[in-house]
């Protein structure tokens, strides 16, 4: 089971931490915005295949959001 299966029953979740896990793309933070609107705080600290695409998804969909650790995330540009 992945991450996507995980969320995606978890509408109520509010902290995640999925620091250094390298295989998280911007298809499951999209899928992680869409099932977990409540979140408050999301760490992924050297998920390097997170791009501002994702970051987008979850400026759309987690409105809640006021704690994001994008450390090490070489994925990452200017833009996001």
């Amino acid at each position: 089971m992945g991450i996507m299966q995980v969320v995606s029953g978890c509408g109520n979740l509010k902290t995640l931490d999925l620091t250094c896990c390298r295989f998280i793309t911007d298809a499951a933070i999209s899928t992680i915005a869409n099932s977990c609107p409540n979140l408050a705080c999301l760490k992924l600290e050297s998920c390097d295949m997170v791009t501002e695409v994702g970051l987008y998804q979850l400026g759309l969909s987690c409105l809640m959001l006021e704690e994001l650790d994008l450390t090490d995330c070489s994925g990452m540009n200017d833009i996001g």
